[in-house]
């Protein structure tokens, strides 16, 4: 069904189509710690520009995310690229006097890396209460904020345009991408640099890796959409690329102030169209085929991790009731429920290695190698069957 929506950030348009409707599900990320505790339900859907394959999710009449009230850390997130992204910060001949501005700086894990390179003016915006009191602690000073233009141009007032921005992993997470980006613009010295960091769409459409459908990502884009969305609203690209990390793709993107220019007519490549009209029918062929595997599995069923990835993959393609319990090694997740929707309990590694009962094994734990190695051989030892859920798009 074709409907009339918002204009597409990219291009303008103002056709789109559905995705894909997962219906009412539980909200992502939350830990319950009584089974007879309540969790929110949310509508989640998504859709895609019909001129340019741009994807969003589709707006309903519910809360927006409010991150003042997240406490969720990434310093175990680092990619491995990240000297990269600070060997290219190296060259931008910054002086001590400029300011680096990082917008959405967590708990200040990036930013201890400049820190100890020597950085003394610098600047976090982070919305979430608790993250930024942890940055502050670390001697980051920090904006307790959300960004957009009404907080640039107070920011602008008070210390100065930054002569370098980093924003990694924000960008998908804002609900007005133009605002933002004219916020960016404003925020950013003539002479400055913009640092974009965002995961590759590529990995939904292509690779069909739905449990990247997050209900925290409200747009996702592909190195073109993002190229586009940034030379639109007044910057020159420098260099771009992609990156693997955990599992997926990052877009990476360094751009200097430009000129402003109008959307762009799109020509879009016929494949992108047809891998979104396509998505839905082949997620839930994918989604038929494992269940019905399923069925066959030997019980308990556990799946590796207990983050959002492993509960959207859970509930996207309706396995919670075959799911027995997550497995997690977070202290903050041990003891606790997750809603697949199904109230589910969260087990430790030592736990499960420990002769936990276990009859098939998830490896969810998707992009985290490591941790699946040092729990295969115990296990099939044990006679547990372990599955790759994704093998099943084969």
């Amino acid at each position: 069904m074709i409907s009339i929506q918002n204009p597409c950030p990219v291009c303008s348009n103002k056709r789109f189509a559905e995705l894909i409707d997962f219906g009412e599900v539980p909200q992502s990320g939350i830990l319950l710690f009584s089974p007879s505790e309540h969790f929110p339900m949310i509508r989640l859907a998504f859709e895609y520009c019909l001129a340019c394959a741009f994807i969003r999710q589709r707006p309903w009449d519910q809360s927006s995310w409010d991150y003042r009230k997240v406490n969720r850390p990434t310093r175990g997130q680092m990619p491995v690229y990240v000297n990269e992204v600070i060997d290219f910060f190296n060259q931008s001949q910054s002086k001590d006097s400029d300011l680096v501005l990082e917008i959405g700086g967590n708990d200040g894990a990036f930013m201890d890396q400049l820190a100890i390179a020597g950085l003394k003016c610098r600047l976090i915006i982070e919305p979430s209460l608790s993250l930024a009191e942890v940055a502050r602690k670390k001697g980051h000073p920090v904006e307790n904020v959300y960004f957009n233009l009404i907080e640039a141009e107070r920011l602008r007032k008070r210390y100065g345009p930054a002569k370098v921005v980093f924003c990694r992993h924000v960008l998908e997470h804002v609900p007005d991408p133009e605002d933002f980006f004219r916020a960016l613009r404003l925020m950013t010295a003539v002479e400055g640099m913009v640092f974009l960091e965002t995961p590759d769409v590529y990995g939904i459409t292509q690779r069909l890796l739905g449990h990247e459908l997050w209900d925290e990502h409200l747009s996702f884009y592909s190195l073109d959409h993002l190229s586009r969305l940034t030379k639109r609203f007044g910057f020159d690209i420098y260099w771009k690329a992609v990156r693997p990390h955990r599992g997926g793709f990052n877009i990476l993107l360094w751009a200097r102030p430009g000129e402003l220019r109008e959307a762009a007519s799109i020509n879009t490549a016929e494949k992108d169209l047809a891998l979104c009209r396509s998505f839905k029918e082949r997620w839930l062929k994918f989604s038929l085929k494992i269940r019905q595997d399923a069925c066959h599995w030997k019980r308990p069923v556990a799946c590796l991790g207990a983050s959002h990835p492993q509960s959207n993959f859970v509930v996207f393609s309706g396995l919670g009731d075959r799911i027995d319990f997550l497995v997690d090694d977070d202290p903050e997740k041990l003891n606790s429920f997750v809603p697949l929707p199904n109230l589910t309990p969260v087990l430790s590694t030592e736990q499960l290695l420990d002769g936990h009962p276990l009859g098939t094994l998830l490896l969810t734990a998707f992009g985290c190698q490591d941790w699946i190695d040092k729990v295969q051989k115990p296990l099939v030892r044990r006679g547990v069957r372990l599955i790759d859920p994704y093998l099943f798009l084969a």
